[in-house]
């Protein structure tokens, strides 16, 4: 009976502070790969969707370009770029 009752009142703090230490950090890390996770995917899109837009506004230039035969003065920089040289110009 005596050691029951020692097993009873014996302190554990040390024991669940290490425990519970053990487990938030577990569970911290777990959180900080699911954030990155998402903020790739996030990153990912909105780089694709960034090129996406470079490429549309690009083939719009060149429409304009090639329906006037001119280039407007605020873009004639790119008609030396390397949009321009893909797009055959």
């Amino acid at each position: 009976m005596k050691e029951l009752a020692a097993l009873a009142y014996r302190d554990t703090t040390a024991e669940n502070r290490e425990f519970w230490k053990n487990e938030m950090g577990q569970a911290l890390r777990e959180i900080q790969q699911v954030y990155d996770e998402k903020l790739e995917s996030m990153r990912s899109e909105m780089e694709t969707f960034y090129n996406l837009k470079v490429f549309t506004h690009s083939l719009t230039l060149l429409s304009l370009f090639t329906r006037y035969n001119k280039p407007h003065p605020s873009v004639r920089g790119w008609i030396d770029s390397p949009t321009a040289a893909y797009l055959g110009m």
